[in-house]
């Protein structure tokens, strides 16, 4: 009797689930939005950019606080048209939501 060895995580993310294969792809275009996002501002702004998603012409940036999310939407149109020259991003709208880093309890 054979002993099932158990699935690398690489394997089940990329192999032959589509769903899961789907969702990492799905992910990877959100973390290279907000790549994207975070290299047009300057430090500090960058690294208080959570996360960003392009709905429907709208680019929504999620921040850590809100002084911070005040500051990026002072910068919204520069920010909207630093994206469409550099990256052929077509957004006409600015969201800024604040999301504070998850901490997990200790």
């Amino acid at each position: 009797m054979s002993a099932k060895r158990p699935k690398s995580i690489q394997s089940l993310l990329f192999g032959q689930n589509p769903e899961l294969s789907a969702l990492v792809e799905q992910a990877e275009v959100h973390v290279a939005l907000r790549d994207q996002v975070a290299n047009q501002l300057d430090e500090p702004m960058r690294s208080h950019v959570v996360a960003a998603n392009l709905e429907g012409g709208t680019l929504t940036v999620l921040c850590d606080s809100a002084p911070w999310a005040t500051r990026i939407r002072f910068y919204a149109q520069t920010l909207l048209q630093n994206l469409a020259a550099d990256h052929n991003l077509e957004a006409s709208s600015l969201i800024v939501k604040v999301r504070p880093h998850f901490r997990p309890e200790k």
